[in-house]
């Protein structure tokens, strides 16, 4: 079967507090199953650590995981850290513990999908 890429940009913030902003791009990678981008609009929240938020830590964390057909997420891991302090670290770090609690749409049938999602962090005035 012929791979389909399939890039999803999605609209709008993932988490806004007071002060602090991720926003997400999903992009898939593999034989198009239903539930990906559907559930990535209810996936949880990340949430902005205040260390980081003190510090004005910002930037962008880019990881990769696995969607079985049971729609549970497997085998992620940071592509692209967000940047090389401690502060930055907590930002990874919350992504990741994002995307792991994130559950999506069962496709018996389907082979794993590959997933990329990247958040990015950024302080709101």
């Amino acid at each position: 079967m012929k791979n389909i890429i399939l890039l999803i940009l999605m609209k709008g913030l993932l988490l806004c507090g007071l002060s602090g902003c991720a926003q997400h791009q999903l992009s898939m990678f593999g034989l198009t199953r239903p539930g990906i981008d559907e559930n990535a609009k209810v996936c949880p929240q990340p949430k902005y650590p205040r260390a980081a938020l003190k510090t004005g830590a910002t930037g962008i964390t880019t990881i990769s995981f696995m969607v079985d057909a049971a729609g549970r997420v497997s085998e992620a891991a940071i592509l692209q850290k967000s940047g090389n302090t401690a502060e930055h670290v907590l930002l990874d770090e919350e992504a990741l513990k994002t995307i792991k609690a994130c559950r999506f749409s069962e496709a018996k049938g389907y082979p794993p999908s590959r997933v990329v999602q990247s958040f990015r962090w950024k302080i709101e005035e």
